[in-house]
């Protein structure tokens, strides 16, 4: 039962939450704050000493700065402002974007707490109907990860819903952690009870170029399982598609491309270690890397998750650092790196010249979605809008929406073809040209025309042809985590509200059918990218076309990400604000010199997993085959090649889910809600807390009880209407209820209708064959 005085310290500790006050060990600790406060208020100070001591990192010294920690009381939910006042300006260096990184960090807030409606461990709580969170510890801080560079990372620790008052008994105090003397920071330190601990730490990181602890991410994993919660900014902070860190700054292109999360994951461990006074589980392997064995302490076990960028960290970890997680999700991993920026450019240079006759507009998008449906949605013996097969999938695209072959106009006569309103490659349609202060769009110089699409390739090669004039912009980041289901987009912009009634008013007539030279853009962008017959990428799949014009991958547009890493990683640029011709500068020899610089270290298509599998670590891997950001045909090949090269300790410990009518991450109209990574909208909860509907779930099975998961149970929840969503932007939150459920296949399998009879929306008529 609460007392007084606990009542007291929550109500106190409100009061430093709303104000952003920060409480540091020097400062005088009222008599009336919970032992979980005092405890969490010292914790920066012990932690510091600890890790100078080298504990947990063979010996080798850690150190950390401008740290930070706060306590929130039960049902508390920060803003991601509130939470960015308690770092210290000391964090914030010369290239660092505050605001930028406050604008994608928002998320997970009241609302989306009570849509999740009690899912996992908030239905045993008061707080989470209300919106808000579990009482939990917060430490944060920066370490440093080079002599030029330093990583911000936090820690949110839970604690009983009803903590310990004053009068409460209290654990001994803690005068040594780990052979270090702590007596002189740690007289008013009690480890706290696990109580309100599920025993596991969980690691999450953002999407693109995003330097931003991934907040969503923390909160929702923090509340649906009471797990202890870190992350990092990887090395910077700023926007998802801020540039400003890039020129020049190798170290902190590192911290993005691995050791960020090595080091700040290692913090993290340590932070839990002495709250809790527990220990983690790869301490009791042989082939252990942190610290000594205790037999008396609790054990926690370490996980990843992360999808896009952090689907690419998390196979980072697993393939340089081995022994720094127990167990892994990686969600369509952009692992590839170079070779998928290469991509990038290549694909959207189909659609960079909205004025050439191969040139598709978004109008014509659902003509070859349907075209994709009727060749392939009944593949897997029913019709539901969702291809199973998407593989194997092969549009006669000519035949099913070709002119010639339909012998019709894509016009009528009195229909007025859209009129395209810019001109430059990667040029936003209301923005202005790349190089032009005014509004007017950039022409090509009439002489310089291309009668077709500027970027084609002729038969013998697959090198880009440069467009006269013609840059990329910086604006729109071609590996940014797509808008939310929640309608919020990466800076928290209402993708549903104005931005969807400018996009309708703005739309031209639909064509009733694709030019020839319309058809071989679309075959372009299908096709794999190779140069000299060497594969560079597979190509987006048909199945992605639902999601084109609602993710800034297959658009027309550059995006900051593969531009920024030839400009500045590659090519060695320094100028932020220079110009960049993408088409013109990113040449077979420039890809190939990505390819073997490997900057920052940021390929991580390493397909030998033996010292993962052997230090007992386990994978789950998934991607959304209707991905037209990260071609998900790139997941199934490292999955293969990994089979290849471990042999048998793969198969035990390693497995891949495609995920029909899935986009990047979540959305679409497939059953995506299955507690995977990044899917933090509103809502889009497992329709189960249990390990055949919830991935996570499913890996701390794998991990802590050696049960190995085989078919999950995703779900796909309906709109407001009723219905099955009709673009990306609808909302379909578990509310709306459920639309149907199907059965998500390791590879090789697919899932397939078991017989006539049964009812097609349940995964319950299915099996994976």
């Amino acid at each position: 039962m609460r007392t007084a005085t606990g009542l007291a310290a929550l109500a106190l500790t409100a009061t430093l939450v709303a104000t952003g006050t920060v409480q540091s060990a020097s400062s005088p600790i009222p008599s009336e704050i919970s032992l979980e406060a005092q405890s969490c208020k010292v914790l920066p100070d012990i932690l510091k000493k600890v890790l100078a001591a080298g504990v947990a990192t063979e010996g080798k010294a850690i150190e950390i700065a401008d740290l930070y920690s706060e306590f929130y009381p039960t049902g508390a939910n920060p803003s991601a402002e509130q939470l960015y006042a308690a770092i210290p300006a000391s964090a914030f260096g010369p290239k660092d974007d505050r605001d930028g990184a406050i604008s994608g960090s928002g998320g997970w807030d009241k609302d989306a707490v009570i849509a999740d409606d009690g899912y996992g461990e908030q239905s045993k709580s008061t707080y989470a109907k209300d919106g808000g969170l579990p009482s939990f510890c917060r430490v944060g801080g920066t370490v440093r990860t080079s002599e030029t560079s330093k990583s911000q990372f936090e820690v949110w620790m839970p604690v009983a819903d009803t903590p310990a008052g004053k009068d409460a008994p209290a654990p001994e105090a803690c005068t040594s952690i780990d052979g270090v003397d702590v007596a002189d920071v740690a007289k008013t330190f009690k480890c706290v009870s696990t109580s309100g601990w599920s025993k596991r730490l969980v690691f999450s990181v953002g999407g693109g170029l995003r330097g931003a602890v991934a907040y969503p991410e923390m909160k929702q994993t923090m509340s649906r399982y009471h797990a202890a919660v870190a992350g990092t900014n990887m090395g910077h902070f700023g926007a998802q598609d801020g540039i400003t860190w890039l020129p020049a700054n190798p170290e902190a292109w590192t911290d993005y491309g691995h050791s960020a999360v090595h080091f700040t994951s290692r913090v993290a461990q340590q932070a839990v270690r002495i709250f809790y006074d527990a220990q983690p589980h790869r301490t009791s392997s042989p082939n252990s890397s942190v610290a000594t064995i205790d037999a008396k302490k609790q054990v926690f076990y370490t996980y990843f998750k992360g999808c896009s960028t952090g689907g690419r960290a998390a196979m980072a970890s697993a393939q340089r650092y081995p022994k720094d997680f127990d167990g892994i999700i990686a969600g369509s991993p952009a692992f590839d790196f170079n070779n998928l920026k290469a991509y990038q450019i290549h694909v959207n240079s189909f659609l960079a010249n909205n004025k050439s006759e191969g040139y598709i507009p978004t109008e014509a998008y659902p003509l070859i979605n349907s075209a994709v449906l009727k060749t392939c949605d009944s593949a897997d013996g029913v019709e539901d809008n969702v291809i199973s097969k998407a593989d194997i999938c092969k549009p006669d695209f000519a035949a099913l929406i070709g002119c010639s072959k339909l012998g019709i106009k894509p016009y009528d006569d009195a229909d007025k073809a859209p009129e395209p309103a810019g001109a430059a490659a990667g040029q936003d349609s209301k923005a202005p040209a790349a190089d032009s202060k005014d509004s007017k769009p950039a022409e090509v110089p009439a002489k310089e025309k291309p009668k077709v699409l500027l970027a084609r390739r002729d038969t013998t090669s697959t090198d880009p042809v440069a467009a006269p004039g013609l840059e990329a912009t910086k604006k729109d980041d071609a590996s940014a985590t797509p808008a939310e289901p929640n309608g919020k987009d990466a800076k928290g912009a209402d993708a549903k509200g104005k931005d969807k009634k400018d996009k309708d008013a703005e739309k031209g007539p639909a064509p009733k059918c694709l030019t020839d030279p319309q058809l071989e853009t679309l075959a372009n962008i299908f096709k794999p990218y190779t140069i000299d017959n060497e594969l560079i990428s597979e190509g987006v799949l048909p199945s992605s076309v639902y999601g084109w014009q609602y993710i800034n991958a297959v658009t027309g547009k550059f995006g900051s990400s593969p531009v920024s890493w030839f400009q500045f990683e590659v090519l060695g640029e320094k100028d932020a604000k220079a110009k960049f011709n993408a088409t013109e500068k990113v040449t077979p020899e420039v890809i190939k010199k990505g390819q073997q610089l490997n900057p920052g270290g940021t390929i991580t298509f390493d397909t030998d997993l033996s010292g993962f599998f052997n230090a007992g670590g386990k994978l789950l891997h998934y991607h959304g085959l209707e991905d037209s950001l990260v071609p998900p045909m790139a997941s199934r090949r490292y999955y293969d090649q990994v089979l290849e090269k471990v042999g048998d300790k793969a198969r035990s410990a390693y497995k891949l889910y495609l995920i029909p009518g899935m986009l990047h991450c979540r959305g679409g109209n497939g059953c995506f809600n299955f507690g995977g990574a990044g899917q933090e909208g509103a809502g889009n909860r497992p329709l189960r807390y249990d390990a055949t509907h919830d991935m996570f779930l499913a890996l701390t099975e794998w991990v802590e009880k050696g049960v190995a998961p085989n078919a999950l149970i995703g779900a796909a929840y309906k709109t407001k209407e009723g219905t099955a969503p009709q673009k990306f932007s609808d909302d379909t939150p578990y509310s709306n209820g459920v639309r149907l459920t199907r059965p998500l296949c390791p590879w090789p399998t697919a899932a397939r209708l078991k017989g006539k009879g049964g009812d097609t929306n349940d995964a319950g008529a299915f099996e994976c064959a």
